[in-house]
């Protein structure tokens, strides 16, 4: 994630360029503290931000105009810690599980999720729980659409190339 940082009293009279881009995935907790020290006189601002491969699930709670750099630092190195999968995971927590970002990470490893889309993951359940010969007999009459509303309705998310369980 990169942040724009300024120096509020100079942004109220008029520079809105006196700033500095800041991408916090280069920097730790001391450098950035020199930055804002030598940025920023008594208040600063966020002016802007960016983001990369879908990180702003991530920031959306933090992020505004008046957000402590010192905190989005915080939480873009827990996320690079984390695996692909995890942040996956996180991610899916934080849009459909209505937890908050700490809360999340500590339910990353009670998720569990399959590979696929919906059909795909609906044909492989629905092939191990009868096993290959009959699911192969009978896969003709399978009206998948409705055993895969079925899923949705118990909980079941297609996100991010993944189907996630229920928790």
């Amino acid at each position: 994630m990169k942040i724009y940082l300024q120096d509020l009293q100079k942004y109220n009279q008029g520079c809105s360029v006196c700033g500095q881009w800041i991408d916090l995935k280069e920097f730790d907790e001391d450098e950035l503290q020199k930055i804002m020290k030598n940025l920023v006189k008594e208040e600063f601002i966020l002016l802007d931000w960016e983001f990369e491969d879908n990180e702003e699930v991530f920031f959306k709670d933090l992020i505004n105009e008046y957000a402590n750099p010192i905190d989005l630092l915080y939480r873009q190195q827990t996320i690079d810690d984390l695996e692909e999968n995890e942040k996956d995971a996180l991610a899916f927590l934080l849009e459909y599980g209505n937890f908050d970002f700490n809360e999340a990470i500590s339910k990353i490893d009670d998720v569990t999720f399959e590979y696929g889309d919906m059909q795909e993951v609906a044909e492989r359940f629905l092939e191990e729980q009868m096993g290959k010969e009959v699911y192969d007999k009978i896969y003709p009459y399978i009206n998948f659409q409705k055993y895969i509303r079925d899923l949705e309705i118990e909980g079941f998310v297609e996100y991010n190339d993944k189907v996630f369980y229920p928790f």
